[in-house]
């Protein structure tokens, strides 16, 4: 949930950051098509790390759509075959 500069985040092992993600740069939908409140946006309807270098997050999107994303942590892209 929520929207700002840091939605995802890469860190090394001593904490320093490497990248860093708006919602507009991993969202598979319009940012104006997620229900929103008075203070923040709900698009994540879920998340699962699938190993060490992969992240697999459920976005729901305008009349309850929903796509899942799988982001390759280690080459900070996104992979053409989501699970």
């Amino acid at each position: 949930m929520g929207y700002s500069v840091d939605v995802m985040a890469y860190y090394n092992e001593k904490g320093k950051l490497i990248k860093r993600h708006m919602l507009e740069d991993i969202s598979p939908f319009p940012i104006n098509t997620y229900v929103m409140s008075i203070s923040s946006l709900w698009w994540r309807c879920g998340q699962e790390f699938i190993d060490n270098q992969r992240i697999s997050i459920c976005f729901m999107g305008e009349n309850e759509v929903i796509e899942k994303r799988t982001y390759n942590l280690k080459e900070q892209r996104i992979e053409k075959d989501a699970p």
